[in-house]
């Protein structure tokens, strides 16, 4: 079967089967497709509803403490980059979810706007006095507003079907000396190597590509953008691969049986107990040691679990 890349037209090769691994959403198997040209890996073919698969709780906030205080570190992570490329306080992020970094971002003094797919997301954002615009379709969305410091799109361009339309357009809605900035998991990452199907950033099926930071790169100087920042192994990237390393190892030896061996409960609101507790704690504390002694290979040679790319409009 011949495959094209929907992004250079050149002849894709088959790169691995996957399915639903991080939500189960359905137990169809899906194909993915590596173009050696440009390099995007791609779904083919895209299912005809992308919707049915951003199931459950995907916008949900964190539950516990400690996944909100590992959110609320991202978060920061993600404002010190605004607050320190930005030369202006307007603000749009494109696809915020429930808006954790927007309203972080807010308190800073940043003047805010969203576009977001999710309805209930876009009701909390719009009741929290933050504006927010509904679409499927940001390219289109992006059309109907004005000029921006900053664009924020934190691993969104994966889901997106038109991901070089979005670029190109939100350049054109950048503010002289503006910055976009791009963050997204990383198609060269070890973790990738090692897990492959499995990966927890590959996320079939809602992420329907993994563009290489060349492509997003080639992308944003057609546009005019002049990059200025770029990085798979900074804080944002070690964020990543912490949550990589989890998540994957976890779909490698199964939820049913992680939660198991540490005795968790059938239900968040549902009381823990010392010893589940203490085997979590013990599981923590391995995943960081394992981290750590990753962190040699991940933090060279751009094979962090995600980059970053900053690009800048000029005056």
């Amino acid at each position: 079967m011949h495959v094209s890349c929907p992004y250079c037209n050149a002849q894709a090769d088959f790169l691995l089967y996957a399915q639903d691994e991080n939500r189960h959403s359905t137990s169809e198997t899906f194909t993915y497709y590596r173009c050696p040209s440009c390099g995007l890996i791609f779904l083919y073919p895209l299912p005809a509803d992308l919707s049915k698969y951003y199931v459950g709780d995907y916008h949900a906030q964190p539950a516990t403490h400690s996944e909100r205080a590992l959110h609320e570190r991202l978060e920061a992570i993600k404002l010190a980059y605004v607050q320190r490329y930005a030369r202006g306080n307007s603000l749009l992020e494109i696809g915020p979810s429930y808006g954790a970094f927007l309203r972080l971002a807010v308190q800073a003094g940043f003047k805010a706007t969203a576009i977001e797919l999710d309805a209930d997301c876009v009701a909390a954002l719009n009741a929290a006095g933050i504006p927010a615009i509904q679409s499927a379709e940001p390219a289109q969305a992006l059309k109907a507003l004005g000029q921006y410091d900053v664009i924020g799109m934190w691993h969104v361009i994966e889901h997106l079907p038109a991901a070089w339309d979005v670029l190109s357009e939100a350049a054109q809605h950048l503010a002289s000396n503006g910055v976009l900035i791009v963050a997204a998991p990383n198609p060269q990452a070890l973790t990738f190597q090692l897990f492959k199907a499995r990966w927890s950033y590959l996320d079939a099926p809602r992420h329907v590509y993994l563009l290489p930071m060349r492509l997003v790169e080639r992308v944003a100087r057609q546009s005019g953008l002049v990059p200025i920042a770029r990085s798979a192994n900074n804080a944002e990237a070690r964020w990543h691969n912490f949550a990589a390393w989890r998540s994957s190892l976890i779909n490698l030896i199964g939820k049913k049986r992680v939660q198991a061996a540490l005795s968790l409960p059938q239900r968040a609101d549902q009381a823990r107990s010392r010893s589940s507790r203490l085997r979590a704690r013990v599981f923590r504390l391995g995943l960081r040691a394992l981290t750590l002694a990753a962190a040699p290979l991940e933090l060279t040679g751009a094979r962090g679990s995600a980059y970053t790319l900053i690009f800048r409009k000029p005056a």
